[in-house]
């Protein structure tokens, strides 16, 4: 009896920790969901179907490729410093530099592939604006990768919750005062950006970044990520592929009226993906 209530007592912290950091993801991708659902709405009843299409069709684009140039390094950091947090000080500034390189490359890739394909010139414009965010979220990455392998995830809720509910508001008085997407785009940029700067200063309370540029582990890391890449990259093109293929075969309206659809199975996806992350973490410890 007292080595299990011994051994229950050991448990207890750690199924303390899963609760609630499956709480505080769950609570951040509530709260992201919520407002996208909302900001769809929004934008349909404000703009119509065509706007619609135009935003979610740039919203795609920009999902695909902050998959492409972050996920992979994202899911490789996680599970590094889950089994090595003393590294942590490295991880920052240079995976910061990966995460910034690739993020500006994704940008430059996804800018000419919207070029080249025959969008129209508002869509075309709207994807370049909205691209943007590729950068800063690829940066904030690294930031959540250290606090998920650190089981802080109250940190990550922290620094988006408040800035995802300001951006909806904003975004909503910007739409009532009858600006168009080319501003919802820029508050999205600006929204992504204070998120990075805030996950940073969170996170230099906790780990003491060492200014130093090491090629071997940017170059290691680009190598050992490669798998991780492949498999985000069929996931988010499997996932995506269906709007891709209405912006070329059919309209912006039936874009937006697809889009809208999808939107009623964001529930599901929050819940079952915010306990996955903290479980990730559970089960690189064991």
């Amino acid at each position: 009896m007292k080595l299990i209530s011994a051994e229950f007592l050991l448990l207890m912290p750690q199924k303390n920790r899963l609760i609630s950091n499956s709480l505080a993801m769950l609570v951040n991708r509530l709260t992201q969901g919520i407002a996208t659902f909302v900001l769809t709405a929004t934008i349909a009843r404000t703009l119509g179907a065509d706007a619609l299409g135009q935003y979610l069709l740039a919203m795609n684009y920009y999902f695909i490729f902050v998959n492409f140039v972050s996920q992979g390094f994202k899911t490789l950091f996680t599970r590094e410093l889950s089994l090595n947090p003393e590294i942590a000080p490295i991880y920052l500034v240079n995976g910061t530099l990966l995460q910034l390189a690739f993020g500006i490359v994704g940008y430059l890739v996804m800018s000419a592939i919207v070029f080249i394909l025959p969008y129209s010139d508002s869509a075309s414009t709207l994807c370049y604006i909205m691209g943007v965010m590729i950068i800063p979220f690829a940066l904030s990455n690294i930031t959540e990768a250290i606090l998920q392998a650190q089981e802080k995830m109250h940190l990550i809720a922290f620094s988006t919750v408040p800035i995802y509910i300001g951006r909806l508001l904003t975004i909503i008085w910007a739409l009532s005062s009858h600006y168009g997407l080319e501003t919802v785009a820029v508050i999205l940029i600006v929204s992504e950006t204070l998120i990075s700067i805030v996950q940073w200063l969170l996170i230099l309370n906790i780990v003491k970044p060492k200014w130093q540029i090491d090629r071997d582990f940017i170059w290691k890391a680009v190598k050992a990520s490669k798998t991780f890449f492949a498999l985000e990259g069929m996931g988010i093109i499997a996932s995506r592929i269906d709007v891709l293929i209405l912006s070329l075969l059919g309209s912006e309206a039936l874009i937006g009226i697809y889009g809208a659809i999808g939107q009623l199975l964001q529930p599901y996806d929050i819940v079952s993906s915010s306990l996955s992350l903290q479980l990730f973490q559970v089960c690189q410890k064991l």
